[in-house]
């Protein structure tokens, strides 16, 4: 009897050990993904305020260079 339930205390000991080994991994994993999305999120925050400058920079310049289109066309054409 001993011999038999001795193989059966081994085999439950190592898979404990399996799953304890196969928990950390999770985690750090886990870990990453979270670290991932916040430096995705990150780089569309930053990705939203370069096109918001960008926005605000072309509706800036738009009409002035547009103002200086037509002052040259009027130049040109007197």
């Amino acid at each position: 009897m001993r011999s038999a339930a001795f193989p059966r205390k081994i085999s439950a000991l190592r898979r404990l050990e399996d799953s304890k080994k196969s928990n950390r991994p999770r985690r750090k994993s886990e870990s990453m993904q979270v670290l991932i999305l916040v430096g995705f999120i990150c780089r569309l925050y930053v990705y939203a305020e370069i096109l918001e400058v960008s926005i605000l920079l072309y509706s800036v310049r738009g009409p002035r260079n547009q103002i200086v289109a037509l002052r040259r066309a009027e130049t040109w054409t007197r």
